[in-house]
């Protein structure tokens, strides 16, 4: 049964690529094109998603964007911002100092939300040490594949192009113009847990 299950979702991943693959897929050079919204279009585009063995074994984040062309696929890998397919846009980590390949961002407002892997710039990573996130000398005891597969929420404000963790004074800035679900988020045990501000990312993008 668990060998049926896994050649399904293997047949049903492979169906979804080969789809994105026929459609027009927005490449975005930089952050200002993207806020011009001025892309480049390709076809032929393949976006996957990294199984836990993969992201455990090699590290990286959750979307492998790239293509059979060579040289298209070089340019999602290390130059590309970000990509756009219909309303789903997908930044390259790369270039964030979050890791290699893509996150998925959700947008509210001028603002976008996303889970990555742990941050590859030092100082970035003494901050989350100081705030608690993560310690010891890589973090919460967590070493090689434990680590690759953790993620941690950021927030890329679209006005100046600045990525940063999405700490609980973030996140209460997020929120500010919600007074009950102000009050609800004070009382949580686990305010930076990845669960808890998806679920009022999602209460707040309701109300929009």
């Amino acid at each position: 049964m668990n060998l049926i299950k896994t050649i399904l979702t293997i047949i049903v991943l492979y169906l979804s690529i080969q789809v994105f693959a026929q459609k027009k897929v927005e490449i975005y050079s930089s952050f200002y094109a993207f806020n011009i919204m001025k892309p480049d279009t390709a076809s032929g585009i393949l976006i996957e998603r990294r199984t836990r063995g993969q992201i455990y074994m090699v590290g990286g984040n959750d979307y492998k964007i790239y293509s059979n062309d060579k040289v298209l696929s070089k340019k999602l890998k290390k130059v590309s911002w970000g990509i756009k397919l219909n309303d789903s846009i997908y930044l390259n980590c790369f270039l964030l100092k979050l890791g290699p390949w893509y996150a998925y961002a959700e947008r509210l407002n001028d603002r976008l939300y996303f889970t990555a892997a742990i941050t590859m710039d030092k100082e970035e990573r003494q901050k989350l040490a100081l705030i608690g996130t993560f310690a010891g000398p890589i973090g919460a005891g967590l070493a090689g594949g434990d680590l690759a597969l953790k993620r941690f929420y950021y927030v890329l404000d679209l006005k100046t192009g600045k990525t940063q963790y999405l700490t609980k004074e973030e996140m209460l800035n997020t929120i500010s113009s919600q007074p009950d679900l102000i009050e609800k988020y004070k009382k949580e045990t686990e305010p930076e847990k990845i669960e808890t501000i998806k679920y009022y990312l999602a209460e707040l993008k309701n109300r929009f």
